[in-house]
C-alpha cells in the first residue's frame, strides 16, 4: 500500500513539474509573439519620404529602358507622387533559388518601404503565369516570359514594354501590401496567359487605387499643393513681405 502511496506521489510531482514547463514555454512564446506585434505595429506607423517608397532593381540583362520605363510607369500611376529609386545587381547562379534573391533584395532594400526586381533570366518552371513573385515587402517580376512570339511579331505594339509595365506596378503594389483583385481589368488581376496579360488594363482599378491612395497618405506621403493654392500662398507671402519693409 505504502509502495502504491509513494508511486502516485512520484507520478504527481513529474506532471506538476512537466506543466510548470509547459506554461514557462508558452510564456516565453506569448512574449515572443507580443514583441513581434510590438515590433510590427511600429513598423506600420513608421513615416516615409516619398523617395522611400520603392526601388526598383533591374537584375541581370534587363535594360536601362525597361527600368526607366517601368519606373516612369510607377510614378505616374501611384498618387501622391512618389520617387521611385533605381538599382543594378549582377545576376549571379545562385539567383535560381528565389529565397537567395529575396534575400539580397531584402539587404538593398535598407530604409525603403519597398523593393522589386525585374530579372531576365528565368527559372525552369517559370511563365507569364507566375512571372510575378512578392514576399512581404519584396517582390521579384521575371520579365522574359513576355517576350513571346506574337509580342516579337508585332513590335509596333509595343506589348513587351506594357506587360513589363503591368506587372512591374503590379508586384510594387503588392510588396506595399495591397493584394490581388478579382476585377479582370485591374492590373493586379491574375496573369493566365499573354493574351490575359494584354486584355487587363494598365492601371489600378478605382478601389485598389482608393486603396494605394489611403496607404500613401498613412505613410506620411503628402498631397502636393495645387498650382493656383500655391500661387496665392506666394502673393500672400509677398505682400507681407512687403508691408514689412514698408515699416
Amino acid at each position: 500500500m505504502n509502495k502504491i502511496v509513494i508511486l502516485f506521489l512520484v507520478m504527481a510531482a513529474l506532471s506538476v513539474g512537466a506543466q510548470e514547463k509547459a506554461s514557462d514555454e508558452t510564456g516565453v512564446k506569448n512574449k515572443s509573439a507580443k514583441k513581434a506585434e510590438v515590433a510590427n505595429a511600429l513598423a506600420d506607423t513608421k513615416q516615409y519620404n516619398k523617395d522611400q517608397i520603392l526601388t526598383l532593381v533591374r537584375v541581370g540583362d534587363v535594360s536601362k529602358k525597361d527600368l526607366s520605363n517601368a519606373k516612369a510607369w510607377i510614378e505616374k500611376s501611384m498618387y501622391p507622387p512618389i520617387t521611385v529609386n533605381e538599382k543594378k545587381l549582377k545576376y549571379s547562379k545562385k539567383f535560381e533559388d528565389k529565397s537567395v534573391l529575396f534575400a539580397e533584395l531584402n539587404k538593398m532594400k535598407k530604409d525603403n518601404l519597398a523593393i522589386v526586381a525585374l530579372v531576365s533570366e528565368t527559372p525552369s518552371g517559370v511563365s507569364i503565369s507566375n512571372s510575378v513573385n512578392v514576399v512581404g515587402s519584396a517582390g521579384i517580376v521575371y520579365v522574359t516570359p513576355y517576350m513571346t512570339k506574337y509580342a516579337k511579331e508585332n513590335p509596333q505594339l509595343e506589348l513587351y514594354k506594357w506587360r513589363v509595365n503591368k506587372e512591374a506596378l503590379k508586384a510594387s503594389a503588392l510588396a506595399m501590401g495591397m493584394e490581388k483583385c478579382p476585377f479582370p481589368r485591374c492590373c493586379l488581376s491574375p496573369d493566365y496567359d499573354d493574351a490575359r496579360i494584354d486584355s487587363k488594363g494598365r492601371n489600378l482599378c478605382p478601389p485598389c487605387w482608393k486603396k494605394n491612395y489611403q496607404f500613401l497618405i498613412s505613410k506620411g506621403i503628402k498631397e502636393p499643393i495645387p498650382p493656383h493654392i500655391k500661387k496665392a500662398m506666394e502673393e500672400k507671402k509677398m505682400k507681407k513681405s512687403a508691408v514689412l519693409s514698408d515699416k
